[in-house]
């Protein structure tokens, strides 16, 4: 795992004080000072820290008036990484960053289905069956996505792949349950048969979704 800085430790350290609710939105943001002396870092590191947040969208900085707090609301999709990054520390967003993982598949999933070849839907059952506890979930869907040739899912499974080498995130599926599932869709795209179905019904079983 790579090594934290201290910019990115003060960084998360106050992410994690704003989304957990320690500032409303609309409340005064601490100055520099202040953000610099409780987490016992520079004022450069500190300021670092309050752009980083206002560029997500969580504190908006007004030259000459003081930082404010806008929260979650306001922030963008880049927030994303940061959630899955703290999730151990935020139990709030679990159900959430569950949902957003498993239902996330249907898309990658539904290309595949439609443009793999059938070498590659060969090969996704051999990943289902025999790849690594470890490495099951990178290996069967960087081949879903190449298999379907989407150059987005492919930068964002790429994205996936190093939000988890840099923190690893709990998966929301057991390996148990996870190859079991993974190898019924590969079987089910061997066989020509559209996997999306399964899939889903399988999700919303995890997730609670009901039918």
């Amino acid at each position: 795992m790579k090594r934290k800085s201290i910019a990115d430790a003060v960084f998360e350290a106050t992410a994690l004080a704003i989304l957990e609710g320690r500032w409303a939105s609309g409340d005064p943001f601490p100055p520099e000072r202040v953000v610099a002396e409780e987490f016992d870092c520079s004022r450069v590191v500190a300021r670092q820290a309050i752009h980083r947040l206002a560029d997500l969208g969580l504190l908006k900085v007004k030259q000459g008036a003081g930082t404010v707090v806008l929260g979650v609301d306001n922030a963008d999709i880049r927030l994303i990484e940061v959630l899955m990054k703290l999730s151990d520390r935020l139990g709030d967003y679990q159900e959430d960053l569950d949902q957003h993982e498993l239902l996330y598949g249907v898309g990658p999933l539904t290309v595949c289905a439609a443009r793999a070849s059938d070498s590659q839907r060969v090969e996704l059952a051999r990943i289902a069956r025999e790849a690594d506890d470890d490495t099951l979930g990178e290996a069967f869907w960087g081949a879903i996505v190449e298999a379907g040739g989407n150059r987005i899912y492919r930068m964002e499974i790429l994205w996936w792949s190093r939000i988890e080498a840099e923190a690893p995130v709990k998966d929301a599926l057991p390996i148990g349950m996870r190859r079991l599932f993974y190898t019924k869709l590969a079987d089910a795209m061997v066989a020509r048969e559209d996997p999306v179905p399964i899939y889903l019904n399988t999700v919303r079983g995890v997730l609670g979704l009901g039918p």
